[in-house]
């Protein structure tokens, strides 16, 4: 008689089920929920984020590789009005675009408890990058936030210089990923700018494979020297070392 297990496939409506269940607990709920890959619709991701905005238990929710674009956005950024605990949303390798990227910017500026925001890999473009850069630089915008990943989107040299831009302001982001963001030497000239007159709290930088050349690591570089000794904190840039990607 064979000992191996037979193994149980989950249909979508089945996971979506226990997905549902899983945040309408009320008692003992799970801090860390990973929902990805899991072929969810917009509308099923409307169904689970009526239920996370009020889940007091869930600190990190996994909802990579879905189908998550404009109306799964505009749900998740009621959660994040109404939530005042989760403090890690990876929405990585969804279908986001500007118009999504638009309405969670806005809802940071509500929310005070996340801490990290993963969107690698969507679609977002110029506008969606402009306004993570508006909310970034808001006297009250993005309190919480210390880690934003916004590589491998498709934004041009305009959307990536406004998020760069924002930084010379934002005094609570730590972590910035603009890896894949179509960088040149002009955006670390301006990084280099920003980071000066940033407060010390950016630092860890993922800018690997971009353009910044040497014209654009020198000014990065500098920047990362003064700020160490005027007590500005230490920082780390990946991807501009003589060996890395550029």
């Amino acid at each position: 008689m064979s000992s191996k297990k037979a193994s149980v496939k989950y249909s979508r409506d089945d996971r979506l089920e226990k997905a549902i269940w899983r945040l309408n607990v009320t008692a003992h709920g799970e801090e860390e929920m990973d929902l990805g890959h899991a072929g969810f619709s917009d509308d099923d991701l409307c169904e689970i984020l009526r239920y996370l905005g009020r889940n007091k238990f869930c600190r990190d929710i996994q909802l990579m590789g879905n189908q998550c674009s404009d109306e799964g956005a505009r749900a998740m950024a009621r959660a994040l009005r109404a939530n005042s605990t989760l403090t890690k949303l990876d929405l990585r390798e969804n279908l986001i675009d500007d118009e999504g990227a638009g309405v969670l910017a806005e809802a940071l500026r509500e929310n005070r408890t996340l801490e990290i925001l993963d969107l690698p890999n969507n679609s977002i473009g110029d506008a969606g990058a402009a306004a993570f850069a508006r909310a970034l630089a808001s006297p009250q915008g993005c309190a919480g936030l210390t880690t934003l990943r916004l590589g491998s989107n498709p934004f041009g040299p305009n959307g990536a210089l406004k998020v760069i831009k924002a930084l010379a302001t934002n005094a609570a982001l730590t972590h910035l990923d603009l890896s894949r963001a179509s960088l040149g030497p002009d955006h670390g000239r301006a990084l280099g700018e920003s980071l000066k007159l940033n407060g010390g709290a950016l630092s860890t930088l993922m800018l690997e494979f971009n353009n910044l050349g040497d014209a654009g690591v020198v000014p990065i570089a500098e920047a990362l020297a003064h700020r160490a000794q005027h007590g500005g904190g230490g920082a780390g840039a990946r991807g501009v070392g003589a060996g890395g990607p550029r």
